[in-house]
């Protein structure tokens, strides 16, 4: 049962990205979901993934590599930046929460 839960911890942030990508199809919604959801997605991911920096480095490549289809498929122009923020968010929240959690 542990390993299931790591392995899901693993996986969270690309799998919510996945999901977030196919209900949110038409391209106005795939604009929100850009602003609005995928930086909660990688702030949950940054907090979730506090206690190993190699599990919070997976889950963001991974969650990554689902924003290249997105800027690929409805020619959104480049996601890099968008990206740069959402590692930073990331990293952020890993850090205030390994901080909470020595206390």
């Amino acid at each position: 049962m542990k390993i299931l839960f790591k392995i899901l911890r693993m996986c969270l942030g690309a799998l919510l990205i996945l999901a977030i990508i196919f209900l949110l199809r038409g391209g106005i919604d795939i604009i929100a979901g850009l602003f609005i959801f995928f930086p909660i997605i990688y702030i949950v991911s940054g907090a979730l993934c506090s206690d190993a920096f190699e599990l919070l480095s997976f889950n963001v490549l991974s969650a990554c590599a689902f924003l290249i289809p997105v800027n690929v498929c409805f020619n959104m122009g480049t996601c890099i930046g968008y990206a740069l923020v959402y590692i930073a968010l990331s990293i952020v929240s890993f850090i205030i929460k390994r901080r909470i959690k020595r206390k």
